[in-house]
Formats: C-alpha cells, structure tokens, sequence
C-alpha cells in the first residue's frame, strides 16, 4: 500500500495502473483522505443464454399482449378518469 497525491492526470493513470496489479491506493483529495481497492473482476463469469426457460412454467393468454384499459392507463399516470 502507499499513498500518492493526485494533482494531474499522470498521477491518476499511475493510480489505475496500480489498481490493476491488484495494489492499495491511498489519495488525499482536498484535504480528505480516499483508499481504492480492486473489487475483482466479475466479465470473467459466464453469461446466462438467452432464452433458457423459454420452455418453463405457464403459456402467456393472448389476452396479456393486449392495451390496458384506459381506466388503468390513467391510474399509472396519476389521473382519475
């Protein structure tokens, strides 16, 4: 871990790098003091395919695709009538 002072944008791209390489930064921002940590990296994991239930639970009535009725239309917006 150390601390740097972020002035300009050197000092924030040393930062980022530092970051990376999985490092502990410490700044003092305007008198206050801020301490970066890499999280992880979570694009690694994965992605869910589209469609995967498609085939599971209750076929949808044709009725669910048609407009709202507009008293309930209304309702959503903030209107009574």
């Amino acid at each position: 871990m150390y601390t740097i002072e972020l002035e300009d944008e050197t000092a924030l791209i040393l930062n980022q790098l530092a970051m990376q390489q999985g490092k502990t930064v410490n700044e003092w921002i305007k008198g206050l003091a801020a301490q970066f940590v890499r999280i992880g990296n979570y694009s690694s994991k994965p992605q869910r395919p589209i469609g995967l239930a498609k085939d599971k639970g209750a076929p949808l009535p044709d009725a669910f695709f048609e407009p709202l009725p507009d008293e309930l239309l209304a309702a959503f917006n903030g209107s009574e009538s």
